[in-house]
């Protein structure tokens, strides 16, 4: 049946209205803290319990990506990348620069780690949500340990999931690995082995060396595939070679063992040496054993006594345990004193009480810092840390 003049105003009227609320909702201004897979006010008020949808609700924003940015902005982001945020922070705070994913990403990291600017996770926040509207993945990974350690925010593992879930997609690497974490654990999503190797696999085959150690412990312990020592040493030899301390100490230790291949203590020391020198300080405890006792090594007391100091200045209580003793018995030429031995056994007793009690021989999740550029220390310009309400 044909329009009436009268009915066809009247829907025109409806377009009209729909499309005027339509726009409302696209230009209203978002907070930060209620931008996320779940919205932070719900989240803060029910933590863990909160439903998510199964995708970030960030709607995505243009971002001039076909354009390349001005010679100002691209030698302020050389800037950044040499550790010189102070001098990069005028140019990022521009309206030209927050055009850009970029940059809103690295302010967000400024913010987070206070870089030239006082520690601020609120403005951090506000800046991971404007670059990963933008489609940066690693703001969005930034957003996953955000709500995944409780920084400025209520802790809540099912939005960091939703989180990681985008950046994983997006092709960061971290984030599959703590996706990968947080299915071995069941943190914010139902524990699930098979998922959980899924991620380290898709992060191994990107090169990521945590995931190979992550691997390596699956076949070690059974979880989600049958034990196979012989698999287990493939993954922390592929982690070895790049350096990754879970990987070394492994490594080490199933040498050390004999498990899955023949018994190499000489090797075991060389593995427990890299990870020792990396600043493990379980490897430094364990290479410190070898020597005292002269597994793999000559028998060497000074390197012993050093490597059990630099464990303990680590604050590893098995070392600060280990020194009290060799100070009860006069050991590794160490004169007897029973009074600096029972500070030290009281040094252990307080650290075994308040240290993280973590898995040594497991890998840690990726945090905030693994997104800076490496540099030396003294090239780093923190800003003084400031306490948040």
């Amino acid at each position: 049946m044909p329009f009436s003049p009268i009915s066809s105003f009247r829907f025109l009227r409806v377009l009209l209205i729909f499309a005027f609320h339509a726009a409302l909702l696209f230009l209203a201004p978002a907070r930060a803290d209620t931008i996320g897979p779940v919205a932070g006010d719900t989240a803060k008020e029910t933590g863990e319990t909160t439903s998510a949808p199964a995708t970030p609700a960030t709607p995505p924003e243009p971002s001039p990506e076909s354009q390349e940015p001005g010679d100002a902005i691209a030698h302020a982001l050389r800037q950044y990348h040499r550790g010189e945020y102070a001098l990069a922070l005028p140019v990022f705070l521009t309206q030209e620069a927050r055009q850009y994913a970029e940059i809103h990403y690295r302010l967000g990291n400024m913010y987070a780690l206070g870089l030239a600017l006082p520690q601020d996770y609120g403005k951090a926040l506000d800046h991971y949500v404007e670059a990963a509207r933008r489609h940066d993945a690693a703001a969005m990974y930034s957003l996953g340990v955000i709500y995944d350690k409780g920084l400025g925010v209520k802790q809540n593992h099912t939005v960091a999931a939703e989180w990681y879930s985008a950046a994983a997609e997006h092709g960061d690497v971290r984030a599959m690995h703590n996706l990968g974490n947080l299915y071995a654990i069941g943190l914010g999503v139902g524990q699930d082995d098979v998922r959980a190797r899924i991620w380290y696999q898709n992060a191994a085959a990107e090169g990521d060396a945590a995931s190979m150690c992550s691997l390596g412990n699956m076949y070690r312990y059974g979880n989600g595939v049958p034990v196979n020592f012989s698999t287990a040493i493939k993954w922390y030899e592929h982690g070895a070679e790049r350096n990754d301390t879970c990987s070394l100490l492994n490594l080490a230790w199933f040498y050390f063992r004999g498990w899955g291949t023949e018994q190499n203590l000489r090797k075991a020391v060389e593995l427990d040496k890299a990870g020792a020198l990396q600043g493990n300080p379980v490897a430094a405890f364990n290479l410190a054993g070898m020597y005292q006792y002269g597994l793999g090594t000559e028998e060497d007391a000074a390197a012993a006594w050093h490597w059990y100091n630099i464990s303990a200045e680590k604050g590893y209580p098995p070392a600060m345990k280990q020194i009290a003793l060799i100070y009860r018995q006069g050991l590794l030429g160490q004169e007897a004193n029973e009074e600096t031995a029972a500070q030290w056994q009281a040094k252990a007793q307080k650290a075994a009480n308040t240290a993280d009690q973590a898995n040594p021989f497991a890998s840690p999740a990726y945090g905030l810092e693994d997104n800076l550029p490496a540099l030396s220390g003294k090239e780093k310009q923190p800003c003084k840390k400031e306490k948040q309400p």
